[in-house]
């Protein structure tokens, strides 16, 4: 996908070092840069994002199917796409430790494993976390390959694999940045052999996108 400027959207796929990488972007200020945060979960507003031609702005925040600000309703539909993802288990992992360390209510009496199964493994209200990394990006045709659908991202890369998409970035941008600061604090260690495997099956789509690009960038 090509775009007149050098802006691009980074579709930050929450839980997947997001806010890390979005801080390291703002290096990119010092080279004439522009952030735009979108991050309509916090908002009573969801208005599309207009980016003006021939400039250098970076839209960065959550554009989330289930909150009905997906990629093709609020963004440009030229711009580039630009994401990172991450184990689709350990989302969920760091999105439960995030949950209970916001003090949310429901974590009192869920512990993580009990979380897995009620809430994704049984769960028909909250189908958005069977497929955390595909409910925040743009949308899979039936009939488009894994291949065909990475090609719509200007960069689509792993965590894993920080290295290569921040001289990805840099390719963009024309200048070299600072290293990422990003620790993973998640493990699917942490979960038992047979609940790992049930959440493998029920994420299909979500580890099909995820080892696809894993094994490209590798």
């Amino acid at each position: 996908m090509t775009h007149k400027s050098r802006s691009f959207a980074f579709l930050h796929i929450p839980k997947c070092a997001g806010t890390s990488v979005i801080s390291w972007l703002y290096n990119s200020a010092t080279f004439g840069y522009r952030i735009i945060k979108y991050y309509p979960v916090y908002k009573t507003q969801r208005n599309p994002v207009r980016v003006p031609s021939n400039s250098k702005i970076i839209i960065a925040g959550h554009f989330l199917r289930h909150m009905g600000t997906n990629t093709e309703v609020v963004l440009p539909h030229d711009i580039p796409y630009v994401t990172l993802l991450r184990d689709p288990v350990d989302v969920l992992i760091s999105f439960y430790n995030w949950s209970k360390k916001s003090r949310h209510s429901w974590t009192s009496f869920v512990n993580l494993e009990q979380f897995l199964v009620d809430f994704v493994l049984s769960s028909t209200k909250q189908k958005y976390l069977q497929s955390p990394l595909l409910d925040a990006l743009p949308l899979r045709s039936d009939q488009e390959t894994i291949h065909d659908y990475c090609s719509r991202f200007s960069i689509i890369e792993t965590t894993d694999n920080l290295h290569i998409f921040k001289a990805k970035i840099e390719a963009i941008i024309g200048f070299q940045l600072p290293e990422i600061p990003h620790m993973n604090k998640s493990s699917s260690s942490l979960i038992s052999t047979d609940i790992r495997s049930q959440l493998q099956n029920v994420l299909h789509d979500d580890y099909e996108l995820f080892n696809h690009v894993l094994s490209r960038g590798s």
